[in-house]
Order: structure tokens, then C-alpha cells, then sequence
């Protein structure tokens, strides 16, 4: 589907629309016979993380933050630890990106909210995955643009090729 739809867009664009379509999609369980073999309910769940790799500006970005020294890594994860764990870890969960909101850990409170009926929940219930991308994606982008070094350090001779493994 990238070369086929989102390459004619603009990245901006293209995010917007694969963040809409993961958005939307996650309201309908698609994998049901015969076409469970499609797998589709997890392409649009992960569509949202598949856009950010598309459409980040890897070089612009990583021009304009400048190497930071060892203060900066420890400080991402010091404000990772404060204010980003303990939402994932007492929220209320929020919906997998391997499925169809009804799945997984959250599946229980899109059927509560589906079943007691409440249409402003339900409609807003979206929501619960562009939290959860923001959860995942914030901390990886300042993984990636301040924590691994781009250079060899005391600590990795390694150096910009840190990110290989992963």
C-alpha cells in the first residue's frame, strides 16, 4: 500500500489519512472468516506506527537537535519514569495496536461502552489509540533523537550504528 497510495501524497498527508483510516478501522472486527487470513484488523491497528516511520523527517530532525551530552539521556528517562509509566501501568488500558479495539487487555471496556450504551464513549472511543500511540511513539522519537549517541563515546565505541540490533 505505500507504493501503491501513500507515496503520492505528501508525508503530512499521508500520516493524517493512515492515522484516520487506523482510527476509524478499529471500530469493526475485520478478521472474520473467510479473510481472517488477512490479518486486517492488525494492519490497522499498527497503520499509525508504520505513518510515523513513513512520514518523521529522520534527517531534518536529527539536524536540528543537536548532539546532547550525557545529562539529556537521563533526563528523558526520569520524565519517561514520572509521567509516562504510571499511565500505562494504573490507566484504564487502552487499546492494543494488534487488533480491533475489542481486543486484547481493553477489549472489556469497548464492550462495556458498546453495551450500556453510552454514544459520546463510543464515538470518542478513538481516542484511546492516539493515546496509545503517543504513549509508545514520544518515548522511542526521544530514544532515538537524544538518548542514542550518533558518535563513539567512553561508553559505546559503536558509536551511530547503536540502532542496527533493533
Amino acid at each position: 500500500s505505500t507504493f501503491l497510495l501513500w507515496s503520492h501524497m505528501r508525508p503530512s498527508v499521508a500520516f493524517l489519512c493512515m492515522l484516520t483510516l487506523s482510527c476509524v478501522g478499529g471500530y469493526h472486527h475485520y478478521n472474520q472468516a473467510p479473510a481472517a487470513w488477512l490479518h486486517v484488523d492488525e494492519a490497522v491497528g499498527f497503520l499509525p506506527y508504520f505513518a510515523l516511520g513513513y512520514a518523521v523527517p529522520f534527517e531534518r530532525i536529527q539536524y536540528v537537535v543537536a548532539p546532547v551530552g550525557p545529562l539529556a539521556p537521563m533526563v528523558v528517562v526520569l520524565c519517561w519514569t514520572l509521567l509516562g509509566v504510571p499511565q500505562l501501568m494504573w490507566g484504564e488500558p487502552l487499546p492494543e495496536g494488534s487488533g480491533w479495539y475489542g481486543c486484547c487487555d481493553a477489549g472489556w471496556t469497548f464492550v462495556s461502552v458498546v453495551g450500556q450504551g453510552w454514544h459520546a464513549d463510543y464515538q470518542l472511543y478513538f481516542t484511546r489509540r492516539l493515546a496509545k500511540v503517543t504513549l509508545d511513539a514520544v518515548p522511542m522519537l526521544l530514544l532515538v533523537f537524544l538518548v542514542v549517541p550518533r558518535s563513539a563515546t567512553p561508553l559505546s565505541w559503536i558509536g551511530p550504528h547503536t540502532l542496527y540490533p533493533y
